[in-house]
């Protein structure tokens, strides 16, 4: 949510489908950018790096290295 509120769309968003694109098509290459951490913070936004620091370590795809509600509350940048 985070992610959203700063940048007014999903991080791993697809493009709307064009050309006869499948809903399959569009899940999978979804997965593909939350594996591979393939989403953008347009600079033009203006958040800080600690903002982008925090927003890399909640969006992890792997749960177990993925920063924890309680680690997301003692982050400085969201006190």
């Amino acid at each position: 949510m985070l992610y959203v509120m700063l940048c007014g769309r999903y991080p791993f968003e697809s493009p709307k489908s064009c050309g006869g694109a499948t809903r399959s098509y569009e899940i999978f290459s979804m997965l593909e950018k939350m594996v591979g951490q393939k989403y953008v913070i347009p600079d033009q936004l203006g958040v800080s790096a600690e903002c982008r620091e925090l927003l890399r370590q909640m969006l992890l795809p792997d749960p177990r290295a993925r920063i924890t509600m309680e680690g997301i509350t003692q982050n400085a940048w969201f006190k």
